[in-house]
């Protein structure tokens, strides 16, 4: 018998604009420990594992409610939708039953987002594999650690010692001569980028994608404007981070467009574009259309396709 997932009332569109919600700050909490590159959407890694597990005359309205508690039709929701678990309980005690029988295997886990939906779910049997250390870790603490805490009772005693020994591993990092600038009380972030070598002044340029750091708008304007500016030295180019402190700039700032694109601000008649002036406010990188077009920060020159990338 087919299953929900393979009929043509599984709802894509919902799926993927449920998932799309947990980019920037509907982020899960727990993805901030460690940058992965390929990591699978909470939303849809629940859809999919639900719904191969319900038959295919399974009504679509009552599957989108299940599936995301938080939805309210037109693709809207007032949760992210990977906050809240699903709402299996209203499926009765045949399917609770199947799901609790299955046994589900990610060979490829990387850092989870399938078998913790699954468990969610309430999947009977959950296994995850993988060949990374720094994965197998994490798999470790987000599928293990919390459900043996939950099972002793001791789930806030684990939460607190996760952040005492989190906040001594910290301490102990400033101590560190070699590293301890990188810990600063003013350092919130550290972005990374690959830079590519101009074959022209011989010289790396950083490859920027969006020049912004922060667009926080508050009750009253913005609460925080804040982005890179490359600034040209001997050696290459090096990134200048610049931000409007003044409160009352915030809050009569007004963005500047270019199409899509926020490009700027503008303050009581001053215009400041952000980035390169040279490209108004453009990126250095543009993949759009599929198509890589670098351009050097220093010579402002077109660059080959070929040219020498590092990752900084």
């Amino acid at each position: 018998m087919q299953s929900f997932i393979e009929s043509g009332s599984f709802p894509v569109e919902v799926v993927n604009i449920a998932s799309a919600k947990e980019k920037g700050p509907g982020r899960p909490p727990f993805w901030e420990m460690v940058f992965w590159w390929t990591r699978k959407p909470l939303a849809s890694a629940r859809a999919v594992i639900l719904a191969s597990l319900l038959p295919r005359d399974f009504d679509v309205e009552r599957f989108t409610r299940i599936v995301y508690p938080s939805y309210r039709g037109s693709g809207r929701f007032f949760k992210t939708p990977h906050y809240l678990n699903s709402n299996t309980r209203v499926l009765g005690k045949e399917y609770l039953e199947k799901i609790n029988r299955v046994k589900l295997l990610d060979p490829f886990a990387g850092f989870g987002s399938i078998p913790l939906e699954a468990i969610r779910l309430g999947v009977g049997e959950v296994v995850a594999t993988e060949l990374l250390p720094t994965a197998v870790v994490f798999l470790r603490a987000i599928l293990e650690y919390p459900k043996w805490a939950v099972g002793k009772k001791i789930e806030k005693l684990l939460v607190s010692d996760v952040e005492k020994w989190g906040n001594w591993i910290l301490e102990e990092l400033r101590k560190d001569s070699d590293i301890k600038e990188l810990y600063g009380e003013d350092i919130a972030v550290y972005i990374g980028t690959w830079e590519v070598k101009c074959p022209y002044c011989g010289k790396y340029t950083p490859l920027v994608g969006n020049w912004w750091l922060a667009r926080v708008k508050g009750k009253k304007g913005f609460e925080t404007l804040a982005w890179m500016t490359p600034v040209k030295t001997e050696n290459g180019i090096e990134i200048q981070v610049e931000q409007l402190k003044n409160p009352l700039e915030l809050q009569v700032a007004k963005t500047i467009k270019k199409g899509n694109r926020t490009i700027g601000v503008e303050v009581n008649g001053r215009k400041i574009i952000v980035g390169d002036p040279a490209l108004n406010g453009e990126p250095n990188i543009n993949t759009r259309n599929k198509l890589i077009h670098e351009d050097s920060l220093k010579s402002h020159t077109q660059l080959p396709n070929k040219a020498s990338i590092r990752l900084i």
